[in-house]
C-alpha cells in the first residue's frame, strides 16, 4: 500500500522505499483492508500504524479520520 507521505521517513523498511505491506491472513487483515475499501468509498483520510523497524513495513492498524 502506497501513501500520501514519505515512506522513507517511516521507521520500517518499505518495498522500494515506497509501500507497506499487509496480507488478509495477517491477524487482522481483513479488517485493516475493509477499512481501507470503506475509506475509499467514503473519500476519508486513513492514518496507517506500521510495526517499528519490520520489514516491508508490515501495517499493524489503520484508522479512519473523523471529518
Amino acid at each position: 500500500m502506497g501513501t500520501s507521505g514519505d515512506e522513507r521517513l517511516m521507521t520500517c523498511d518499505a518495498v522500494s522505499e515506497v509501500y507497506s505491506t499487509f496480507r488478509s491472513t495477517d491477524a487482522g487483515g481483513d479488517m485493516i483492508f475493509s477499512t481501507l475499501l470503506a475509506a475509499q468509498l467514503s473519500n476519508k483520510k486513513v492514518f496507517v500504524r506500521t510495526v517499528e523497524s519490520s520489514n516491508e513495513c508490515k501495517i499493524a492498524y489503520v484508522t479512519l479520520d473523523k471529518q
